[in-house]
């Protein structure tokens, strides 16, 4: 659950001019082997799969990631994380997230990964998934249904079934990373469920768990 690959992303400008072609080759449409073309569709599937043109993946910067996490989980902006209960994340870990802080005299955003960068960002995530379940936990005793967390029949409990796991697992991937999990990260986190609660936790501490290892991904964390 850590963020093993910070220190090999940069945040480098981007050089792709708007006319360039990803392959560096005409832009034409036509056959690479040289070939007629008849004008029938062809099968995506039958396509080879394309290798990258560029390795260019980009950290989020706070307000990126504040915002993604906002419209995933349904949280206002000064809910999502508060130091010590009293201090926004987004002032306090703004400067480490890729941003400015005038008030220290840091006018320009720093373009490489700090040594708290990765920190910063789990602080984030694991605030945002805690403070979504204490709400959905008050939602469910005042007889609402919860908005996130609500595919566990007993939060408090220590048991649920194949099916209430892999409900929940795939709600939360379909918010924090917008597709459905494979069969492998449902039996992952499957597995942590058993984890979890061989340490004495509930269904309710997987579930944030769950947000948080979802969340805190290369795949959740850049673009």
């Amino acid at each position: 659950m850590t963020l093993l690959l910070l220190s090999l992303l940069a945040c480098g400008p981007d050089t792709t001019k708007p006319g360039d072609t990803l392959d560096g080759g005409s832009n034409d449409g036509g056959s690479s082997d040289g070939g007629s073309s008849d004008g029938g569709a062809t099968d995506p599937g039958e396509l080879p799969a394309a290798a990258a043109a560029r390795a260019d993946l980009r950290l989020k910067r706070w307000r990126q990631l504040s915002l993604d996490l906002e419209t995933a989980l349904e949280l206002p902006g000064d809910a999502l994380c508060l130091e010590t209960g009293l201090y926004d994340c987004r002032d306090m870990h703004v400067v480490p997230l890729g941003g400015t802080s005038v008030p220290n005299g840091l006018y320009d955003t720093i373009n490489t990964v700090a040594a708290t960068t990765g920190l910063a960002m789990e602080r984030f995530v694991l605030q945002a998934c805690w403070n979504r379940a204490k709400a959905d936990k008050a939602l469910l005793e005042a007889g609402q249904p919860a908005v996130v967390f609500s595919h566990l029949s007993d939060p408090m409990g220590t048991s649920a079934t194949a099916e209430e796991l892999n409900a929940q697992t795939s709600e939360l991937y379909r918010r924090l990373l917008a597709r459905d999990p494979l069969q492998a990260e449902l039996d992952a986190l499957a597995g942590l469920h058993g984890t979890v609660l061989a340490e004495g936790a509930k269904n309710a501490d997987w579930a944030v768990l769950a947000c948080f290892t979802i969340g805190t991904t290369t795949e959740a964390l850049t673009y």
